[in-house]
Protein backbone atom coordinates (compact mmCIF):
# COMPACT_ATOMS: atom_id res chain seq x y z
CA UNK A 1 0.00 0.00 0.00
CA UNK A 2 0.91 3.31 -0.24
CA UNK A 3 0.14 6.46 -1.02
CA UNK A 4 -0.78 7.65 3.39
CA UNK A 5 -1.41 10.99 4.13
CA UNK A 6 -3.91 13.52 3.55
CA UNK A 7 -6.09 12.66 -0.40
CA UNK A 8 -4.19 14.90 -2.91
CA UNK A 9 -6.44 17.27 -4.84
CA UNK A 10 -6.66 15.07 -7.48
CA UNK A 11 -7.90 11.17 -8.26
CA UNK A 12 -6.08 9.05 -11.01
CA UNK A 13 -7.61 5.73 -11.74
CA UNK A 14 -7.33 3.18 -14.33
CA UNK A 15 -10.01 3.36 -16.85
CA UNK A 16 -9.11 0.82 -20.07
CA UNK A 17 -6.72 -1.41 -21.81
CA UNK A 18 -5.07 -0.59 -25.09
CA UNK A 19 -3.90 -4.02 -25.64
CA UNK A 20 -1.81 -2.76 -28.95
CA UNK A 21 -1.75 0.87 -28.88
CA UNK A 22 -1.07 0.82 -32.95
CA UNK A 23 -4.35 -0.80 -33.63
CA UNK A 24 -7.05 1.95 -34.36
CA UNK A 25 -9.79 -0.67 -33.51
CA UNK A 26 -8.14 -1.26 -29.81
CA UNK A 27 -7.76 2.91 -29.54
CA UNK A 28 -11.80 3.33 -30.40
CA UNK A 29 -12.86 0.10 -28.04
CA UNK A 30 -10.70 0.83 -24.76
CA UNK A 31 -11.90 4.77 -25.82
CA UNK A 32 -15.53 3.73 -25.61
CA UNK A 33 -15.17 2.29 -22.51
CA UNK A 34 -14.74 5.71 -20.92
CA UNK A 35 -16.78 7.75 -18.17
CA UNK A 36 -16.77 11.43 -18.93
CA UNK A 37 -16.50 13.35 -15.36
CA UNK A 38 -16.62 17.21 -15.70
CA UNK A 39 -13.14 18.72 -16.02
CA UNK A 40 -11.15 15.52 -16.06
CA UNK A 41 -8.02 14.42 -18.26
CA UNK A 42 -7.39 11.21 -19.83
CA UNK A 43 -3.70 10.13 -20.53
CA UNK A 44 -2.07 6.97 -21.34
CA UNK A 45 0.86 4.57 -19.82
CA UNK A 46 2.62 1.98 -20.84
CA UNK A 47 2.06 -1.25 -18.90
CA UNK A 48 4.47 -4.68 -19.84
CA UNK A 49 2.93 -7.91 -18.65
CA UNK A 50 5.40 -8.18 -15.94
CA UNK A 51 4.91 -4.71 -13.61
CA UNK A 52 3.96 -4.76 -10.59
CA UNK A 53 1.74 -2.26 -9.26
CA UNK A 54 4.52 -0.38 -8.07
CA UNK A 55 6.45 -0.42 -11.33
CA UNK A 56 3.33 0.89 -13.02
CA UNK A 57 2.43 3.48 -10.28
CA UNK A 58 6.30 4.68 -10.91
CA UNK A 59 5.76 4.92 -14.72
CA UNK A 60 2.74 7.06 -14.34
CA UNK A 61 4.71 9.43 -12.43
CA UNK A 62 7.40 9.56 -14.81
CA UNK A 63 4.81 10.06 -17.49
CA UNK A 64 3.22 12.62 -16.34
CA UNK A 65 6.27 14.41 -15.46
CA UNK A 66 7.28 14.24 -19.46
CA UNK A 67 4.02 14.25 -20.81
CA UNK A 68 2.76 17.55 -19.21
CA UNK A 69 -0.52 16.38 -20.37
CA UNK A 70 -2.27 17.23 -17.13
CA UNK A 71 -2.22 20.99 -18.03
CA UNK A 72 -5.73 20.67 -19.62
CA UNK A 73 -6.90 20.52 -15.99
CA UNK A 74 -8.82 24.04 -15.42
CA UNK A 75 -7.91 25.13 -12.14
CA UNK A 76 -10.17 28.22 -12.29
CA UNK A 77 -13.11 25.35 -11.76
CA UNK A 78 -11.69 24.41 -8.38
CA UNK A 79 -13.06 25.35 -5.34
CA UNK A 80 -9.94 27.04 -4.29
CA UNK A 81 -9.37 28.17 -8.01
CA UNK A 82 -5.69 27.47 -6.66
CA UNK A 83 -3.22 26.30 -9.79
CA UNK A 84 -2.31 22.78 -10.37
CA UNK A 85 1.41 22.08 -9.29
CA UNK A 86 3.39 19.41 -10.39
CA UNK A 87 3.50 18.05 -6.87
CA UNK A 88 -0.82 17.77 -6.96
CA UNK A 89 -0.04 15.81 -9.75
CA UNK A 90 2.72 13.36 -8.29
CA UNK A 91 0.75 13.39 -4.57
CA UNK A 92 -2.18 12.07 -7.05
CA UNK A 93 0.24 9.19 -8.89
CA UNK A 94 1.15 7.66 -5.38
CA UNK A 95 -2.32 7.53 -4.39
CA UNK A 96 -2.86 5.11 -7.71
CA UNK A 97 -4.92 1.86 -6.62
CA UNK A 98 -3.50 3.08 -2.64
CA UNK A 99 -5.10 -0.12 -1.58
CA UNK A 100 -3.35 -2.84 -3.69
CA UNK A 101 -0.06 -5.32 -3.17
CA UNK A 102 3.07 -3.33 -5.01
CA UNK A 103 4.48 -6.54 -5.88
CA UNK A 104 1.34 -7.88 -7.26
CA UNK A 105 1.64 -7.49 -11.30
CA UNK A 106 -0.91 -4.91 -12.44
CA UNK A 107 -1.92 -7.04 -15.80
CA UNK A 108 -0.81 -9.92 -16.48
CA UNK A 109 -2.47 -10.07 -19.54
CA UNK A 110 -0.56 -7.14 -21.19
CA UNK A 111 2.08 -7.94 -23.89
CA UNK A 112 5.51 -8.51 -22.83
CA UNK A 113 7.82 -5.03 -23.58
CA UNK A 114 8.98 -5.44 -27.42
CA UNK A 115 12.86 -5.32 -26.72
CA UNK A 116 13.61 -5.59 -30.75
CA UNK A 117 11.99 -1.77 -30.51
CA UNK A 118 12.15 -0.36 -27.60
CA UNK A 119 8.65 -0.16 -26.71
CA UNK A 120 5.30 -1.33 -24.80
CA UNK A 121 2.61 -2.14 -26.98
CA UNK A 122 0.01 -2.36 -24.10
CA UNK A 123 -1.13 0.62 -22.89
CA UNK A 124 -3.75 1.87 -20.09
CA UNK A 125 -5.72 5.10 -20.49
CA UNK A 126 -5.70 6.79 -17.44
CA UNK A 127 -8.48 9.49 -16.29
CA UNK A 128 -7.63 12.64 -14.24
CA UNK A 129 -10.25 13.35 -11.70
CA UNK A 130 -10.21 17.34 -9.85
CA UNK A 131 -11.57 16.44 -6.51
CA UNK A 132 -11.25 19.63 -5.44
CA UNK A 133 -13.85 20.92 -8.07
CA UNK A 134 -17.90 20.34 -7.40
CA UNK A 135 -18.95 19.45 -10.43
CA UNK A 136 -16.59 16.65 -10.46
CA UNK A 137 -17.31 15.17 -7.62
CA UNK A 138 -21.26 15.51 -8.27
CA UNK A 139 -20.20 13.49 -11.56
CA UNK A 140 -17.95 10.60 -10.10
CA UNK A 141 -21.10 10.36 -7.56
CA UNK A 142 -23.24 9.92 -10.37
CA UNK A 143 -21.30 7.25 -11.43
CA UNK A 144 -21.33 5.57 -8.58
CA UNK A 145 -24.57 5.37 -7.92
CA UNK A 146 -24.80 3.84 -11.23
CA UNK A 147 -22.07 1.12 -11.02
CA UNK A 148 -23.69 -0.15 -7.66
CA UNK A 149 -26.99 -0.86 -10.41
CA UNK A 150 -25.08 -2.73 -12.10
CA UNK A 151 -23.63 -4.47 -9.50
CA UNK A 152 -20.29 -3.48 -8.59
CA UNK A 153 -19.40 -3.02 -5.26
CA UNK A 154 -15.19 -3.41 -4.80
CA UNK A 155 -14.77 0.18 -6.11
CA UNK A 156 -12.40 1.17 -3.90
CA UNK A 157 -9.85 -1.52 -4.29
CA UNK A 158 -10.05 -1.29 -7.95
CA UNK A 159 -8.81 2.22 -7.85
CA UNK A 160 -12.21 3.11 -9.15
CA UNK A 161 -12.70 5.54 -6.07
CA UNK A 162 -10.95 7.96 -3.48
CA UNK A 163 -11.09 5.64 -0.27
CA UNK A 164 -13.21 8.18 1.95
CA UNK A 165 -15.24 9.46 -0.82
CA UNK A 166 -18.38 7.63 0.26
CA UNK A 167 -18.88 8.67 3.52
CA UNK A 168 -20.85 6.11 6.31
CA UNK A 169 -24.01 8.31 6.27
CA UNK A 170 -24.24 8.59 2.73
CA UNK A 171 -28.06 8.30 0.91
CA UNK A 172 -29.46 8.13 -2.09
CA UNK A 173 -32.93 7.18 -3.17
CA UNK A 174 -33.38 3.87 -4.45
CA UNK A 175 -36.84 3.15 -6.50
CA UNK A 176 -38.96 0.11 -7.55
CA UNK A 177 -37.02 -0.32 -11.34
CA UNK A 178 -33.67 -0.33 -9.36
CA UNK A 179 -33.21 3.45 -9.97
CA UNK A 180 -30.91 5.19 -7.70
CA UNK A 181 -30.96 9.20 -7.60
CA UNK A 182 -28.51 11.49 -5.26
CA UNK A 183 -31.42 13.47 -4.60
CA UNK A 184 -35.14 13.17 -4.72
CA UNK A 185 -35.57 16.10 -7.35
CA UNK A 186 -32.94 14.97 -9.83
CA UNK A 187 -35.74 11.77 -9.36
CA UNK A 188 -38.41 13.81 -10.28
CA UNK A 189 -37.01 15.00 -13.04
CA UNK A 190 -36.29 11.86 -14.48
CA UNK A 191 -40.44 11.75 -14.23
CA UNK A 192 -40.68 9.52 -10.95
CA UNK A 193 -43.52 10.49 -8.40
CA UNK A 194 -42.69 11.91 -5.57
CA UNK A 195 -42.10 10.18 -2.26
CA UNK A 196 -41.69 6.68 -4.56
CA UNK A 197 -38.46 6.11 -3.53
CA UNK A 198 -36.84 4.38 -0.63
CA UNK A 199 -34.21 5.75 1.17
CA UNK A 200 -31.14 3.53 1.41
CA UNK A 201 -27.28 4.07 2.23
CA UNK A 202 -24.96 3.70 -0.07
CA UNK A 203 -22.41 1.10 1.57
CA UNK A 204 -25.38 -0.86 2.43
CA UNK A 205 -26.12 -1.33 -0.96
CA UNK A 206 -22.10 -2.13 -2.29
CA UNK A 207 -22.59 -4.54 0.70
CA UNK A 208 -25.78 -5.96 -0.88
CA UNK A 209 -23.85 -6.09 -4.54
CA UNK A 210 -21.06 -7.96 -2.15
CA UNK A 211 -22.95 -10.63 -0.19
CA UNK A 212 -25.05 -11.67 -4.08
CA UNK A 213 -21.86 -11.90 -6.20
CA UNK A 214 -20.69 -14.31 -3.48
CA UNK A 215 -23.47 -16.00 -3.07
CA UNK A 216 -23.53 -16.95 -6.94
CA UNK A 217 -19.81 -16.37 -7.96
CA UNK A 218 -17.91 -17.54 -5.39
CA UNK A 219 -14.47 -16.09 -4.79
CA UNK A 220 -11.62 -18.08 -5.88
CA UNK A 221 -7.62 -17.52 -4.33
CA UNK A 222 -6.51 -14.45 -3.81
CA UNK A 223 -5.46 -12.78 -7.57
CA UNK A 224 -1.85 -11.57 -7.81
CA UNK A 225 -3.14 -9.15 -10.67
CA UNK A 226 -5.43 -6.04 -10.82
CA UNK A 227 -6.49 -6.61 -14.83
Amino acid sequence: MTGHGQQPRIFIRPVARIQNCQDINDFRRASAQLRPINGDCVLSIPVANDDTLEETRNILINVLKIKRGWGRLNSLNSDSQKPYEVSDIISAAEFFIPEGDNNSLFDSEASPYNRKDCFSPTTWLVQLIPLDNSMSRLDLYGEILERIKDGEFDLVTEGLIPKGFIKETDICYKYCDGALFRTESQAQNKDYPEGAGQIVNINDLLEENKRIYENHWPPESSSSEYY
